[in-house]
């Protein structure tokens, strides 16, 4: 695996703007399909305009269920997700529909990063399906699945309806809830869980601003104060705003804020407040999780574009910003304790929210 091009990896959240860009990529996805399954039928022959074309997955952004993604490699596109809930058992909670890494990232590890990364978005019983003379695809997800379930998953061949010429599949059963890790639950935040939010606030500001805020200001944050402030946050409710925990083992570790921006600028519409974790919950994921939901419900408000401020001295957390596809934007002056610092705003377009 290669770790520079991994973590230059964005996941992104993909909108009904993207329709033609999955289109136009899904060309290329037949293209690379023909490979070992061009000769099945008449259907896989280029068409005489010499353009392949592909299903209209139009379905994909009009249906709740269903869910699109684009992988981009440092804002450049590098393939497209789609996934669904119809599977071959009505048990299947999620089936890998579509899953597409352009050629030119392929071999690098980057499409079992991010395999592995929506099994852990979306745990429950998942299947994938393969046409048997795709055997580039099933050596790929044989290694993938074996290495996220530890060889605990179900392989069977079985017939379909939806294709006369090869009815057969190969179907890969795997049950991605027994494997995420960390074991993590996303929810919506309520009054009692303020003083777990108040906890979590001041112990991160103390951890992740270490060196960077006066250590004197640090030492004297007062939980009373983020208690106060949490409890009048959780009972205004502002319209259209979202605030999140993330529980592990029962415990808040890390929460999000987020919502309309207030400043009335045409340029954004919607802002991250905060995501805030404890300092041992950080690199596994869940800071990600969080910034998914968020992301999602400020699309869903139509909130976009969205900001989120960060100081320019947390290089770690500008990098997580900048790993969901966030752009430098913006920048102002804030003063905390009697020293003033540089605040940089990330923007995130309908489509630049990544995992």
């Amino acid at each position: 695996m290669n770790n520079q091009i991994i973590n230059e990896v964005q996941f992104i959240v993909a909108t009904p703007i993207d329709y033609p860009v999955i289109q136009n990529m899904a060309r290329f996805y037949v293209y690379d399909l023909s490979r070992e399954c061009g000769f099945l039928s008449e259907d896989w022959a280029i068409p005489s305009h010499g353009l392949y074309e592909s299903f209209d997955f139009k379905n994909y952004f009009e249906d709740s269920s269903r869910k699109v993604f684009l992988v981009k490699v440092n804002q450049e596109l590098a393939g497209f997700v789609l996934i669904n809930q119809v599977g071959t058992s009505l048990e299947t909670d999620w089936n890998m529909g579509e899953f597409f890494i352009l050629a030119k990232f392929q071999g690098m590890g980057i499409g079992k990063h991010i395999a592995h990364q929506i099994w852990n978005m979306y745990p429950g019983l998942w299947e994938v399906s393969i046409i048997p003379e795709n055997k580039k695809a099933l050596a790929f997800w044989r290694r993938a699945i074996s290495q996220f379930t530890d060889d605990n998953y179900k392989e069977e061949i079985k017939v379909v309806d939806y294709d006369v010429a090869q009815p057969k599949r190969f179907i890969f059963t795997l049950d991605t809830s027994v494997n995420t890790l960390p074991k993590v639950f996303i929810r919506s935040a309520s009054f009692d869980d303020a003083e777990s939010i108040a906890y979590v606030h001041v112990k991160a500001w103390q951890e992740s601003y270490k060196g960077i805020i006066e250590q004197n200001y640090l030492d004297n944050i007062s939980f009373d104060e983020r208690l106060k402030l949490r409890k009048n946050i959780l009972e205004a409710s502002v319209a259209d705003s979202i605030h999140l925990v993330a529980i592990y083992e029962g415990q808040v570790v890390g929460f999000c804020d987020a919502g309309p921006n207030f400043t009335k600028s045409n340029e954004f519409l919607g802002e991250v407040y905060a995501i805030y974790l404890l300092e041992e919950y950080k690199y596994l994921g869940i800071g990600t999780q969080l910034m998914q939901k968020a992301s999602e419900h400020l699309i869903e408000k139509r909130l976009t574009p969205f900001i989120a401020w960060v100081l320019e001295e947390n290089i770690i957390a500008s990098g997580f910003y900048q790993k969901c596809g966030g752009l430098a934007f913006q920048e102002k002056i804030k003063t905390i304790g009697s020293r003033e610092y540089k605040e940089i705003a990330y923007l995130f377009k309908a489509t630049q929210y990544s995992i």
